[in-house]
């Protein structure tokens, strides 16, 4: 069986500025054995963006299910289907914009990512820096199409049709992911970049794995739980550093024999990936520092001054700053605010900047 969930919610950017959500996401549900998951992702620049991509989803949407090929369909049927999905979806945008709002073209302009999905293959679409992932038989994740910028940074959207890449799964695919950019890079950190593993597979984990070997009949009530589970963490602390709409589609096959514990995944050194992750952020080095040892404080709050200023060293050079560091902690050290110590072992996603 598969099961699927969907969500967009209003990014911390957009609640404190007074923007509306300009993300969208569907499940198509088109037959028991098949269903498509779709994301689009408004440009933030753009006055109307929320409008070009909730009408390019439910172009898509409605695309998809008016011309499915049935199970019968080759590779290169459904491979087409993608490709006039993402045309219709285009063709619908620029229709609104013709007849309603000519004169502000250049304002409705989004991104879209969808995949259509069975037990045993999957097809997808993608045009800008939205993403699909899925996860392989073997608990391997994939990212199957990345982020397409141009080289200034700047976003393709579905105006740029010659940047569609569409294509067939190349894996038998357990789990499927459509997300638009703020989720992918949580789930693809800038800072994991050259890791052994560059994907957060934990939080990949988190999204699926609550699926794997459910009973029918639960089974979508379960999705719908998790997709709660998902919201709340997204809005946690945890997740504060994720400033941008959020949207995710997921469609996971529940009779797979993967157990979570058949995923790999080596933790990899929190603590430098931090303090990597913060070479690219234009503070000082004193803020670098003092954030750095905020995080080696919050992670080891047994921890005296003098234990966390030796463990920061193995990461930078303190010198001239163990001073100013231990006033901070001395005043901030008692034994009021103590908690236990963090388990860094532990499988829950960690608190490293992307």
């Amino acid at each position: 069986m598969l099961t699927t969930y969907n969500f967009s919610m209003r990014g911390r950017s957009h609640i404190k500025s007074g923007k509306p959500c300009q993300d969208h996401s569907d499940i198509v549900e088109i037959t028991p054995a098949w269903k498509a998951v779709i994301v689009a992702d408004g440009v933030g620049s753009c006055e109307y963006a929320e409008v070009a991509s909730e009408i390019a989803v439910k172009a898509a949407s409605e695309i998809l299910k008016k011309s499915f090929p049935g199970a019968r369909g080759t590779d290169r049927d459904f491979q087409s289907l993608m490709l006039i999905a993402g045309h219709t979806a285009a063709n619908a945008v620029e229709g609104y914009v013709r007849e309603n709002d000519p004169e502000n073209a250049a304002q409705y302009h989004t991104t879209l990512a969808m995949a259509l999905c069975s037990s045993t293959k999957a097809y997808y679409l993608n045009v800008g820096d939205s993403a699909i992932v899925g996860l392989d038989e073997n608990g391997r994740w994939h990212s199957v199409t990345k982020p397409d910028n141009d080289e200034n940074g700047g976003v393709y959207t579905l105006a740029w049709r010659d940047h569609y890449h569409v294509g067939k799964v190349k894996f038998n695919p357990v789990c499927i992911l459509a997300m638009t950019d703020g989720v992918y890079a949580k789930c693809f950190p800038y800072c994991q970049k050259g890791e052994e593993y560059e994907m957060n597979v934990p939080l990949l984990n988190f999204f699926s794995t609550y699926a794997f070997g459910v009973e029918d009949e639960n089974a979508q009530n379960d999705s719908e739980l998790q997709k709660r589970n998902i919201q709340k963490y997204f809005e946690s602390n945890a997740c504060s550093d994720m400033t941008d709409d959020l949207s995710i589609a997921a469609v996971i096959n529940t009779k797979t024999c993967l157990e979570e514990e058949d995923i790999p995944f080596k933790e990899p050194d929190w603590f430098s990936l931090y303090w990597k992750a913060l070479q690219c952020r234009p503070y000082s080095d004193e803020i670098k520092k003092k954030q750095f040892m905020d995080y080696i404080k919050e992670n080891h709050t047994d921890f005296s001054p003098e234990q966390a200023a030796l463990f920061a060293e193995k990461y930078i050079n303190l010198a001239g700053y163990t001073d100013t560091l231990n006033e901070s902690n001395e005043s901030e050290h008692t034994e009021e605010s103590r908690t236990e110590p963090s388990n860094l072992n532990e499988k829950e996603p960690k608190d490293v900047l992307s």
